[in-house]
């Protein structure tokens, strides 16, 4: 702060000098409430990097997230859990992932069902303590998601209010308009969660037209659902389009420069055009005052975004009349305040801004100038306001700031904000080189053997952990909307954040500083308010360091159990418990759990003085947030490359696959076949009638496992490995026992994956066998279910739970040519050749990973690294190599 004091204490700034030493109390008041409250009040931001952004139902999406510290700028987590979410335009969750923070990151992986629609999708991240600032700071990607198993249908729709009639106009458009077979008639039906409003058939036109019209006031419009089916080739096909509520067709809003328009003082008003699906439209218009002069003329430049001067008179009502395309648009621009701070900054391509400050009756007065990057203080400094001027005027060093989104706030020497407005640095340095060292060109199947080497501007070796996706660029044509650099420097910190940063900050490349500035003039809001500040308040979300747990215990007849007592075990291990007490509502939690999704666990409850007769019930339903995608029509640019090369994978999935699994199929088959009821029969009634021992279900659920279960019932036994197979078996009088699940024969391997709780009898017959086991002995087990799995039910205080823990992920599957195989025979078609979560560097800043080639000729591979160092320099390379 210092230097930034004596850099501005050099400057002439128009006739005097800024060299006016600090009021001690009121600078040191500021900075304290400041930093309490970036103390009490931590931040944390995402980025997904995400293998691609187009992907086809059945397929797998890839992720890496990485977790930071705004106040350090460092690759640090305060939380241990990340929720990622996807969401579909319907305004529905389709699945959630609890993923596991490891060294401020977390990987893993959606498998997209195979009969997912088609449509526009959303990737959502965030943790717990993120909740505390909305929504509009969790991160965000749209993903396209086609489906070549089904006919492709692509909907556009539009809908228009009024106070009688509420009318959806589609528009379809696909194969089913081709040709003399087209589809023309199409069943539909409005609904409301369960419940419908209306239903029936309609016809489209040749251009595949048709409007829906319904009384608004019969139809709750909440969560308002369409459904439209058809039938293709004797299959009936069905797809749904979220409504939403009923609102304008578009909005608009303004945003003047510092906050207010102030009478007398001119200023920019910036303004955001989007339709109801949160599309950018264009518009053009004037300025009216209260008698209709114009006062000012715009036009939008840029993705809905636009400015205009003007000069605004107290007393005037001023609005503005504009066109959109066929719609025409009026609304008032915002009250004229007879008095106030007006704010101008310049942000021009030089290393300085311009900063004039304008008002009356502000002359004598002292102000402090604050700079924040998030909630750090960056610059803060006082100015004195000469008597005989209605404006102050200053330059502001660029350089001493960081890169990034930056908030501008002017308080007086009561520490009363006036005005405000965020603006952004972009200084365009690289401050890490990455030497990618591999070919320029390929051939089909061969091995790929990247090395790449971090380095900083020095030339000294940077330690990190990064990400790579390797993508074919003739099928994946389309660029990623974000990347890390972009996202954390740029949408991270905003509410109205651009559908795509890349372009904003992509080097020389990069749009106009202008349109930059317009995106920081319509983002007025902050993450915080200078009340919460001024005042201290508690954040309403915890950090999250595990797995949380929530629930509820109450008697039989519903009468919440204070008091009671909880124990939550490992389904497989008993002895691997953690317990629990509920508050005066019956209420209880388990925090910081470390267990993995395919876990089981067995939640017990009791009341106070150790009863069982008590209802648990758990908080396993997703709570997904609502950031769903904009309801539009799919982008066109790279879909069809796309479907052309998923078309062909599903052919030959399709040719293949069918030969091997019918191949495992019969392998299968003749080891594990089912008992018939007859042969169960055989065995309960005669093989049985005498045997050596029984267990009931009362008994068993006192063993941890089943493995010390059969060790207390055949305490002669051992274990042993068989050399044949490579499974475990249990010898009894030197002999392996048999084992059957509900009539089948299984191996003591699958025996021991049971829980006690869910085994309802154990039979043991010494002297009896079963043709093929191999052995002399039977051991028979019944489960509750009566399938050979977990019933999934719950008894009276006791609950089976399954999914609840981190998120497991799945290994990216790597070809292998090295060596052939009979697999290899079929076509490799992929369009991720490559994806590697975790890329760490040595000591040297070196790393390498490798990967196959496929099939396609005369393609382009991009290789995509992206990643942060130990000292959070933020890294984004890309590579692209040729396929002959």
């Amino acid at each position: 702060m210092t230097k930034f004091l004596q850099a501005l204490g050099a400057l002439i700034i128009w006739g005097f000098m800024i060299n006016v030493p600090l009021k001690a109390q009121s600078y040191k008041t500021l900075a304290d409430k400041i930093h309490s409250h970036q103390e009490e009040h931590p931040v944390e931001k995402v980025f997904l990097h995400t293998d691609k952004q187009i992907y086809s139902a059945g397929e797998n999406i890839w992720y890496k997230a990485y977790i930071f510290n705004p106040e350090t700028r460092l690759p640090e987590s305060k939380s241990g859990l990340l929720y990622v979410e996807l969401l579909s335009e319907n305004e529905t969750g389709i699945v959630q992932n609890k993923s596991r923070i490891v060294y401020a990151g977390a990987s893993g992986d959606f498998s997209l069902p195979e009969d997912l629609q088609a449509g526009n999708y959303r990737l959502v991240a965030y943790t717990n303590l993120m909740k505390n600032y909305g929504e509009a700071y969790y991160f965000q990607q749209n993903i396209q998601v086609v489906n070549p198993h089904f006919e492709q249908l692509h909907i556009q729709y539009e809908q228009e209010f009024d106070q009688n009639a509420r009318t959806v106009n589609l528009k379809l458009s696909g194969d089913h308009f081709s040709g003399e077979h087209g589809t023309s008639t199409y069943y539909y039906r409005l609904r409301n969660g369960e419940k419908d409003f209306k239903k029936g058939k309609v016809k489209v036109d040749p251009q595949g037209q048709v409007a829906l019209t319904f009384d608004p006031t019969k139809i709750a419009d909440d969560n308002l659902l369409l459904e439209l089916a058809y039938e293709v080739e004797g299959k009936t096909i069905i797809r749904e389009i979220g409504l939403g509520k009923q609102q304008e067709d578009y909005q608009l809003e303004f945003y003047p420069e510092g906050g207010d328009m102030i009478a007398g003082q001119s200023g920019r008003i910036a303004f955001r055009l989007i339709d109801s699906n949160g599309k950018p439209m264009e518009m053009a218009g004037e300025v009216l005052d209260d008698a209709g002069e114009v006062v000012a003329n715009f036009q939008s430049l840029h993705e809905g975004l636009g400015m205009f001067h003007m000069k605004p008179i107290l007393g005037e009502k001023y609005r503005i009349r504009a066109k959109s395309g066929d719609r025409i648009i009026e609304k008032p621009l915002p009250k004229v305040l007879s008095e106030g701070l007006a704010l101008n900054l310049q942000m021009n391509k030089s290393a300085f801004a311009t900063l004039r400050l304008s008002g009356k009756d502000f002359g004598g007065q002292e102000f402090y100038i604050l700079i924040q990057d998030g909630q750090n203080i960056e610059k803060l400094v006082s100015i004195s306001w000469p008597v005989d001027r209605d404006y102050y005027l200053m330059k502001l060093p660029l350089e001493q700031l960081s890169s990034g989104v930056k908030r501008l706030t002017i308080f007086d020497e009561q520490l009363r904000p006036h005005c405000e407005r965020l603006f952004f640095v972009n200084h365009h340095q690289e401050e890490a080189a990455i030497t990618f060292e591999v070919n320029e060109t390929f051939g089909n199947r061969e091995l790929v053997a990247p090395k790449i080497t971090v380095q900083d501007s020095l030339g000294d070796p940077l330690a990190g952990h990064f990400s790579v996706a390797v993508v074919d660029k003739t099928a994946v044509s389309e660029n990623m909307d974000h990347d890390i650099t972009s996202y954390l420097l740029l949408n991270a910190d905003l509410e109205n954040a651009p559908e795509k940063s890349v372009p904003y900050l992509a080097g020389a490349n990069s749009k106009n500083p202008y349109l930059v500035d317009m995106v920081m003039m319509t983002n007025g809001w902050r993450r915080f308010s200078w009340r919460d500040v001024f005042e201290a308040s508690e954040n309403s979300y915890a950090i999250e360091k595990g797995i949380i747990l929530k629930g509820h215990l109450e008697g039989a007849f519903g009468k919440n159990q204070k008091g009671g007592r909880l124990i939550l075990a490992n389904a497989h291990n008993l002895l691997e418990f953690t317990m629990t007490e509920t508050d005066e509502n019956g209420d209880f939690v388990f925090e910081n759990l470390n267990v993995q999704d395919t876990s089981q666990l067995v939640l017990q409850g009791r009341k106070r003085r150790g009863s069982s007769h008590v209802v648990v019930s758990v908080d396993t339903v997703p709570h997904y947030s609502s950031l769903y995608p904009a309801k539009m029509e799919m982008a066109s640019e790279g879909i069809a490359a796309y479907i052309s090369r998923r078309d062909e994978i599903f052919k030959f999935d399709t040719l293949y696959n069918v030969g091997f699994d019918v191949k495992m199929l019969e392998e299968f088959v003749v080891s594990d076949t089912r008992l018939e009821d007859e042969e169960m029969s055989d065995l309960n009634s005669t093989w049985f009638t005498n045997y050596d021992k029984t267990l009931e279900a009362e008994a068993i659920t006192q063993y941890p496992s089943i493995e010390n279960m059969l060790q207390q019932m055949l305490p002669a036994s051992r274990q042993a490995i068989n050399e044949e197979s490579g499974t475990t078996d249990l010898i009894y009088r030197n002999q392996a026992l048999a084992f059957t699940l509900d009539g089948m024969l299984v191996s003591y391997d699958d025996i021991l994956m049971l829980s006690p709780i869910d085994v309802k009898q154990v039979f043991f017959a010494s002297d009896a066998s079963v043709s093929g086991s191999g052995g002399m002995g039977i051991v028979a087990f019944h489960t509750i279910s009566g399938t050979g799995g977990t019933s999934g039910e719950t008894s009276l205080g006791l609950n089976i739970l399954t999914n609840i823990g981190y998120h497991s992920p799945r290994e990216f599957p790597k070809m292998n040519y090295s060596e052939k195989q009979p697999e290899h025979i079929k076509p490799d078609h992929r369009t991720t050749v490559h994806w590697q979560p975790w890329v760490i560097t040595d000591q040297a800043g070196k790393a390498k990973f490798e990967f196959y080639t496929s099939d396609d000729r005369k393609t382009e591979y991009e290789i995509r690294l992206q990643g942060v160092t130990a000292g959070g320099l933020l890294i984004n390379a890309t590579k692209r190599i040729q396929i002959q």
